[in-house]
Order: structure tokens, then C-alpha cells, then sequence
């Protein structure tokens, strides 16, 4: 394991640019059976000493974005800290938090994060239907903290993006979470669609969750109806465009190429990068090869290729 002085300052700064995915730690107040950090293996959170100097790697890159999960990085005691560290010493970069939501039902938290706020936070509510939720995060009470944390969340004008991770359990309600967020949410003026990485937990519990897409796609397209009807921006995540009518591939969010890594320690860091999504040889020649983000690798070596149909004119 890399010590915290081999990650230290005294290496070259990194030059990044694009997005990058930096995983805080694995711990989490929610144990959910889709989480693709959670592979059943335990680990230790990064130091605070380590965090900051993997921080100072980072702070003169001017077009960065940085994508601050875990685990769960509020749970952290120096989340506070962290986050204020990065906003001034690093004001160019630009901050989006993937979180639960559940520590923003604290008004008082809430509030400390408002001061040095990411340019977003991004909240997985796995369904309308709390009860499904909480079956989802293995939490009870958690589908009602989760929306506690986004009201308080808008209440002090940090820009949240409710979102929804498609799978069995919950992809026939996808047109009733976008009406969801739509009436409880409208401040929001957002919502995200994710399609399922079938990794860690996700991995293990496949058979429970697992869908194709081409069984889930016409729920999101009725999803994306709602979300127009009520004026909502909406953004699909990782579904071949040949798998929806040609109207909702606009809705469709390109490959954000993201680096995906855990934390400061991986060596992926240092190049030979191992890419998790995209397309495959079955696209073929078709006209969107390029511009479709594909899907998940995870999710090829399930179902296969047999959905794609690859469109030529």
C-alpha cells in the first residue's frame, strides 16, 4: 500500500484534464445492494494528510472537474475540511458531489457545506416509493433522509440533481420518480437516469437487479416524456442510442470520459488506464459510433450483444 509521504508533494503535480471520479473512502451510512464500490472487501478510508496531498497534485489544473464520492464522503469527519481546502486552494477546479443525501437532512451540516459548495451534488433515490428505497439501500428511514437533505439542500441554494439507477426492481416506475421529482423537487430543474454498472454489490446481487435494456428502454422514454412535459433537464447515462427512437437520443449524455479509480493510491493514475464503458466491435460501422456512449462493459459481459442494432443511414 502507498504510504502517505510516497503520495505526498514532493511527486510531480498531475496534469489532468476532462473528469476524474476521486473516491474519499468506502465508508457509508447506507449498505445498498447496487453500490459498485461495495465488492465485499473491507478497506481504510484515505488520511486526512493523504487526501490534501493528493489535493496539492491537483490544484493548477484550470480545466478539471472532479467528482468527489466514495463510499460515502460526508461521512467522513474532515469532509468539512476537505472541501474547504479544495475550494481555496484550488477555486479553477471545479467540485461535483455524488452523495445520498442522508448527512444534508442535518440543517446544521447543510449549512457548513453552503459556504464552500460543489458546483452540484448528485442524489441517488432509487425510487418513488419509499418503501423500495429503503429495500434498496438496506436502510430504514433512508428514502425519507434522502429527501429531507435535498429540500434543505435547496433551501440553501446548493444545486442538487435527483437521479435514478435503473434495474429490476424499480424500471417500470421510472415515469413516476421523474413525476416525483417534478412535483416534490421543482427547484431542481434537473433529473438523471443511470443505467446499472453490474460491478460490486450490483455484481453480487445480479440476478435481483439486473434488466436489459432494450426490456427498460421504454420506460425511460416515457421517463423523458414527463421530464419535457414538466420543463425538467434530462440526462440518460450510458444507453446505446440504437435501443431508443431516434427523438430521445438527444437526452442521452455523451461519454463524460471520466478516469475511474477509488482513491489517490491506485496506479492506474500513472496511465495503462482500464476503461469501464463504452462501444464494442458489434456497433460496426454504425453512424454514431463516436458519439453514443455505449454501456457498461459489465453489462456486455452479461447479456451479450444480441440487443444492438447498429444504424447505417
Amino acid at each position: 500500500m502507498m504510504t502517505t509521504e510516497t503520495c505526498g508533494c514532493s511527486l510531480r503535480p498531475l496534469e489532468l484534464d476532462g473528469s476524474i471520479y476521486c473516491g474519499l473512502g468506502f465508508s457509508c451510512d447506507n449498505d445498498c445492494i447496487l453500490c459498485v464500490a461495495n465488492n465485499g472487501e473491507k478497506h481504510e478510508n484515505m488520511s486526512t494528510s493523504a487526501m490534501i496531498s493528493y489535493f496539492d497534485r491537483i490544484i493548477e489544473n484550470k480545466n478539471l472537474t472532479i467528482q468527489i464520492s466514495g463510499g460515502e464522503p460526508t461521512v467522513r469527519n474532515d469532509f468539512l475540511y476537505l472541501m474547504e481546502y479544495l475550494s481555496l486552494k484550488a477555486p479553477l477546479i471545479t467540485k461535483v458531489l455524488l452523495s445520498n443525501g442522508r448527512k444534508f437532512s442535518n440543517m446544521d451540516f447543510t449549512a457548513k457545506v453552503a459556504v464552500y459548495p460543489p458546483v452540484c451534488v448528485l442524489v441517488p433515490i432509487h425510487s418513488c416509493e419509499p418503501k423500495l428505497h429503503d429495500t434498496i439501500t438496506r436502510r430504514v428511514g433512508s428514502f425519507n433522509e434522502t429527501v429531507l437533505g435535498i429540500r434543505n439542500m435547496i433551501e440553501y441554494k446548493i444545486t442538487v440533481i435527483p437521479k435514478i439507477i435503473v434495474n429490476k426492481l424499480n424500471y417500470k416506475l421510472l415515469p413516476e420518480f421523474v413525476e416525483f421529482v417534478a412535483q416534490t423537487f421543482p427547484e431542481c430543474g434537473a433529473v438523471g437516469i443511470d443505467t446499472m454498472d453490474l460491478l460490486g454489490a450490483a455484481g453480487v446481487n445480479k440476478e435481483v437487479l439486473k434488466i436489459k435494456h432494450i426490456d427498460s428502454a421504454p420506460y425511460i422514454e416515457k421517463a423523458i416524456d414527463v421530464a419535457v412535459k414538466y420543463g425538467l433537464h434530462v440526462s440518460v447515462i450510458y444507453m446505446p442510442f440504437c435501443l431508443v427512437e431516434e427523438k430521445y437520443r438527444k437526452f442521452i449524455s455523451p461519454d463524460q470520459s471520466i478516469v475511474m479509480y477509488k482513491d489517490p493510491r491506485d496506479e492506474r493514475l500513472k496511465g495503462n488506464l482500464t476503461k469501464e464503458r463504452g462501444t464494442v466491435d458489434a456497433c460496426g460501422k454504425c453512424k454514431y459510433v463516436g458519439e453514443c456512449p455505449g454501456t457498461w462493459y459489465s453489462y456486455f459481459r452479461e447479456f451479450g450483444y444480441d440487443e444492438l442494432k447498429p444504424i447505417y443511414d
